[in-house]
């Protein structure tokens, strides 16, 4: 049986929702600021994925990986840390370096298990 989702983490979601709409619309700061505020409240490996692929748009890609292996800690499952780990490796030219990163996200989902309805 799984455990019940941690008491913030509507809040978090929320909040790591608006912050990607700040990122659409182009206000980056305020989108850092916003997953930064969601992972404050209740870390998920999305507001760690998506806060590193805002610093990606920024040049920030140390950072932004950083932020991947985050959200790989807290779901090893969910595929789009790896994904934008080797993405960001095929954007400095470390194409082989990338593939194992980019290998293991086809083997996992999309979806952690933190949004995930239980």
């Amino acid at each position: 049986m799984a455990s019940p989702p941690p008491e913030n983490l509507g809040r978090a979601i929320d909040l790591w929702r608006e912050a990607y709409q700040q990122q659409m619309k182009g206000d980056l700061d305020q989108a850092i600021t916003l997953y930064q505020e969601s992972i404050r409240v209740c870390p998920t490996p999305e507001a760690h994925t998506f806060l590193g692929w805002t610093y990606s748009f920024q040049g920030r890609l140390d950072e932004a990986t950083q932020e991947c292996f985050r959200a790989i800690e807290l779901d090893p499952d969910f595929g789009n840390p790896y994904n934008d780990i080797g993405v960001y490796l095929m954007q400095q030219d470390k194409l082989d370096e990338a593939i194992p990163w980019l290998e293991k996200a086809s083997t996992r989902g999309a979806t952690s298990r933190a949004s995930s309805p239980t």
